[in-house]
């Protein structure tokens, strides 16, 4: 199975000067941060603010109909094509693109599920995306229209109720429409491995090891993606972009976090069982 997410983006800026490009994905992300010379002796900080200027020339392919690249970006080209204050806008627009919004990781959260079959720990989880994600927020739009009815007027019970029934069945809509995601546990030999797979030559460089890596631990614990069978090989190196978009990668990161970081409350109800002697 191949979803093959839309990777292309358009934008206007300020002064109606039309661009195109690509979004960031993990081949992109990975050239831009292996441009950046002197990884070893750079702080970390400065590793990722190069490897995002690169990212940034890496995904725009057309300025005002004029067909650009990598190489005419360069260095600082990139300002006489774009404005700083231009280069930010398409900055804020690639995290708006790739980063998921509040309504998409509560939902994901709200559906995680972890079982233990014969000792082995797995977890599920769905995503929403496009018409999944405006129906579930057309649901939650009528859920509050319901409750402001009810506030407003609680007499006009049916008027309420049959918002509610709407809300419900956008949200039904909501769930059918949603990516299902399952998959295992990070455990200490999960991590391991994660960190095994690295490349030698990425290994050298700190920051790229620790993104390597993170992606590595995202594959490794995933195991099934809209019902069909996935593994680490399928999954491999720029394989992960075929199967979901960054933003879906990212949503499972957060997952994987979320599974792994006891809650306040676990961690208090823990540490009251603590006894001496």
């Amino acid at each position: 199975m191949s979803r093959n997410p839309k990777r292309d983006w358009s934008a206007t800026l300020p002064g109606g000067i039309p661009i195109e490009g690509i979004l960031p994905d993990s081949l992109i992300a990975r050239r831009a941060l292996e441009l950046v010379t002197g990884h070893n002796s750079m702080p970390v900080e400065a590793v990722v603010q190069k490897a995002m200027a690169n990212q940034l020339r890496l995904c725009i392919q057309k300025i005002g109909g004029r067909e650009v690249s990598w190489s005419k970006l360069r260095g600082k080209l990139l300002d006489h094509f774009l404005d700083p204050k231009q280069q930010h806008l398409i900055r804020r627009m690639f995290q708006q693109l790739t980063d998921p919004s509040e309504a998409e990781v509560k939902f994901m959260h709200d559906s995680l599920a972890i079982e233990n079959d014969d000792g082995e720990w797995a977890w599920s989880g769905k995503m929403l995306c496009g018409e999944a994600l405006d129906a579930w927020i057309d649901a939650n739009e009528k859920r509050a229209e319901a409750e402001a009815l009810l506030e407003m007027d609680p007499d006009d019970e049916d008027g309420a109720l049959r918002r509610f029934e709407e809300a419900v069945a956008a949200l039904d809509g909501a769930n059918e429409k949603a990516i299902t995601v399952h998959g295992t546990i990070p455990n200490t030999n999960v991590i391991q491995r994660a960190i095994e797979q690295i490349p030698a030559e990425a290994r050298k460089k700190p920051a790229l090891s620790r993104k390597e890596s993170s992606e590595n631990l995202v594959r490794l614990c995933i195991t099934e993606i809209a019902g069909t069978a996935v593994g680490f090989s399928e999954l491999k190196g720029t394989g992960i972009d075929t199967w979901l978009h960054p933003k879906e990668q990212t949503l499972i990161a957060h997952a994987l976090m979320e599974l792994g970081t006891p809650q306040a409350e676990e961690e208090a109800d823990f540490l009251a069982t603590i006894t001496q002697g």
